[in-house]
């Protein structure tokens, strides 16, 4: 683990050999304060980089020169729904490992950040291409019940309140969800019917239904 404080030392009286580079891993930037160490550049970059160091957190030492790389993991999951249909579940999973300084606490901490079904993974994420922006959008209204603003998809996602209804509108010509103005209200929100929740029949709409079939029992011909 690398000490802020020997950095800074080592930045302000050998700052023009580039050591404090090579103690803080940056190897590239080292060898071109040594190569040129003849001239007074490196020395006077030394000094300003070695009052920085000795200045700066603890804590923003440590996410920048005292971090491990993160890992990545993806994983799928195939599921099925009640009538037989196939959900994707996507998962990833981002991990870390901190190593703080001596003064502060002496275990390494270990952050984890994970989007599966129940943290969907769009929530405070900008797409990054227009085939993740359709996805966004339809897990966004899935997690409201198949009806959505613009501003509702502005606040969960990165995307602006423009970005949000132009996505919507190509969604709308696509017939992919129907606009829905609140009389009342004048509030837009788009309408996704697959994602709707299903309305209980009632059990005057299920006797007109009964009475509907047996109809034709009436009409028949009596020989």
């Amino acid at each position: 683990m690398r000490d802020k404080t020997l950095a800074g030392l080592l930045a302000l009286f050998f700052g023009s050999f580039g050591v404090h580079r090579f103690y803080l891993g940056e190897t590239g930037m080292g060898c071109a304060y040594f190569l040129f160490s003849w001239t007074w550049v490196p020395f006077i970059a030394g000094i300003v980089e070695g009052i920085m160091l000795l200045t700066m957190d603890q804590a923003t030492f440590d996410l920048r020169y005292n971090r491990t790389p993160g890992v990545t993991t993806h994983t799928v999951v195939t599921t099925y729904d009640a009538f037989g249909r196939p959900v994707v579940h996507e998962q990833h999973v981002y991990s870390e490992t901190v190593e703080l300084g001596a003064f502060e606490d002496p275990h390494p901490v270990r952050t984890t950040r994970t989007a599966t079904a129940d943290m969907p993974d769009y929530r405070g994420r900008r797409p990054r291409d227009q085939a993740e922006r359709e996805r966004f959008v339809l897990m966004a209204a899935k997690d409201h019940a198949g009806m959505i603003s613009a501003s509702e998809l502005s606040l969960a996602t990165q995307l602006s309140l423009r970005e949000a209804r132009d996505a919507l509108e190509e969604l709308r010509k696509q017939m992919v969800c129907d606009l829905d103005v609140d009389v009342n209200t004048g509030i837009e929100r788009y309408v996704f019917p697959e994602f709707r929740p299903a309305t209980p029949e009632t059990g005057a709409e299920r006797l007109r239904g009964e009475q509907g079939d047996t109809d034709w029992l009436d009409n028949r011909d009596v020989r």
